[in-house]
């Protein structure tokens, strides 16, 4: 402790540095029993994709980076935007995420191209679960 630098430590932020929202992928799909359900329909590249690039807990932000992919994968085209918020409220449903956190993911996935109105309509869908 004796060489610990205060205005070092205030000047890189990390006293008030935020945590960017937790995303559980692999553990949604295995609680919500969507990867047995992709096995029985014989959609095991699905399943493989998801285990293989989904491997734990991740950073909402590198989740979304993968997401693309994901809907490549399955051949999903529009809904997607479901999905996410339906994994989002399994989050907070389960109190891995706060309703904050939801929202802070919301703004990740949209990339900021979502407006103050929409992203105060999923705050109050979140915070109505």
């Amino acid at each position: 402790m004796d060489n610990f630098n205060l205005k070092k430590y205030l000047a890189e932020g990390r006293l008030f540095e935020e945590k960017e929202p937790i995303i559980r992928a692999k553990e949604y799909w295995q609680d919500a029993e969507y990867l047995q359900d992709l096995k029985n329909d014989g959609l095991e590249d699905i399943v493989e994709w998801i285990l293989t690039n989904w491997t734990g807990d991740m950073p909402a932000s590198e989740f979304f980076e993968t997401w693309n992919g994901f809907m490549e994968v399955t051949q999903t085209e529009g809904g997607d935007s479901d999905i996410v918020n339906s994994m989002l409220e399994w989050h907070i449903q389960k109190g891995y995420m706060t309703v904050d956190d939801a929202v802070e993911a919301t703004k990740i996935y949209w990339g900021g191209n979502i407006d103050d109105e929409d992203l105060e309509n999923y705050r109050t869908n979140f915070e109505n679960l």
